[in-house]
Order: structure tokens, then sequence, then C-alpha cells
């Protein structure tokens, strides 16, 4: 890969990565441009000056030897030190810009590398913030579930026979005054219908809660709904079809 390729990835890397807004990349786009360009004139300038050099050898041998002494004159010796000084100078501007080129390069490298260095820090940053909020998370999970095992006054439900796979946990939260029943699997109940859960007040049953399809949730493989803390504790929930009965139809249980 070539030098100039090599930079234009570089920029086009930082650029990916977020480290160069649109405006510097296109300033370092320009910026590689040009010295692309320059050295691209200074080889056409190197070529010429050795096509010069080359011609000016071969003219200078061609000429036959002569067999006595001839002296230069003033405007001969004029001409050959200003061929002398405009190689001289062309060589300088050649030097020169090869020195600028080359410290170009330098910096340019190490402002990537820099750049690229600092893009580094803020992507070990961050993850390392993920890395934090991921452990709290599995903390807060891990004390959840301690809370669930340890809530003393939980219940089991099972059921009915048309519903034999399912099991709910209820979990009364006298603290928030709410009521949390989990599944272990989503009820297969059509949309239309409803739950009706029901509490007994000495032998009488009576209504602690109605939910609808849409206020069953699921969070990390979990489907639960949360009510408010009644009176009495739901016992038993049933299927409705927007039915208002006084009793439980036991027919439609869904567990208890």
């Amino acid at each position: 890969m070539k030098l100039s390729e090599y930079k234009e990835s570089g920029i086009l890397y930082a650029y990916v990565l977020g480290v160069l807004d649109p405006e510097r990349t296109e300033q370092l786009h320009e910026d590689l441009e040009t010295n692309v360009a320059l050295r691209k004139e200074l080889n056409e300038i190197e070529q010429s000056l050795a096509n010069f050099k080359a011609n000016f050898t071969k003219n200078a041998s061609g000429k036959p030897p002569s067999s006595g002494k001839v002296k230069s004159s003033p405007a001969q010796r004029g001409k050959t030190q200003k061929g002398q000084r405009l190689v001289f100078g062309i060589l300088i501007i050649l030097v020169v810009g090869l020195v600028f080129l080359f410290l170009s390069t330098l910096y340019e490298r190490a402002s990537y590398q820099t750049q690229l260095m600092e893009s580094r820090e803020i992507i070990l940053e961050e993850q390392a913030r993920v890395d934090s909020l991921n452990s709290r998370i599995q903390t807060l999970e891990n004390s959840f579930s301690n809370w669930i095992e340890g809530n003393e006054s939980q219940r089991t439900f099972s059921g009915s026979s048309r519903y034999s796979g399912l099991r709910a946990i209820m979990i009364p939260d006298h603290t928030n005054s709410r009521v949390l029943i989990y599944f272990n699997q989503t009820p297969d109940i059509p949309e239309n219908q409803s739950i009706q859960l029901w509490g007994r007040s000495g032998n009488e049953w009576r209504k602690t809660g109605l939910i609808s399809w849409g206020d069953i949730r699921e969070e990390k493989g979990l489907n639960f709904f949360i009510l408010p803390l009644g009176s009495s504790l739901p016992e038993m929930a049933t299927l409705e079809s927007n039915q208002s009965a006084r009793e439980p139809d036991m027919s439609s249980v869904l567990f208890r």
C-alpha cells in the first residue's frame, strides 16, 4: 500500500470512529491531496534535472578534441556559471520540498496516532460504563430473586385441567401496597377475554381484580402483572368475556 493510501485509510478510519468531524476530515483530505501533488511535481522536476544533466553530458562529450589549448571567453564562463547556479537552485528547491514533505508526513502520522489513542481511551471508558451498568443490573436481579425466594407470604397456583402446564406465583408487596403475580409461561387465552381474580371474604367469593390482555407484561422471560393490594388476596382466576358475574364460573377457571 502506498503512503498516500495508508494516510487516506487512516483519515477514513478516524472519521468512522467519530474522532474527526466532517470539516476536519475534508481539510486533512485536501492536505493529503496537496502533498501528493507536491510530491508528483518534485518527481517531475527531478526527472527534468536528470534529463538536463544527461543531455548536457552528451553534448559536452560529442565535441571533437582540440589539438591546442583554447581559452574560454568571459561570455562562455558567465553562461556556465549561470547554468550551475540554475542547477544548484533547482537542487535546493528539491531538497527543501522533500524535507517539507517528510516533516509534514511525520506530523500527520503523529496526529493520527494521537487521535486513535484518544478514541481507544474513549471506547475503553464507555466499555467500563457498560460493564458497570451490567453489574448493577445483575445485582438488582439477584436481589429481586432473593426477595422472591425469601418472601414467606408468597403463594403458588396451578393451572386448571385445560391449562395444566400453567404455574403462577403471587407475591404480596405490603410496602408498596401491591400484588405481583408471575406466570411460568404466557397464558394461551383469546385477546377478547379478561382474567377475573377472586378472593374469599368469609365463605363468600368476592372480586379482587380484573386483568385485560394488555395488562400482562413480559421482561427477561417472565410474564407478570401488578394489581393494587386489596383487603383480601386473590385465591383463584377465571376467564370472562365482558360478563359481570357475582360468582366464579368453575368451568372457566384459569388457575387456583
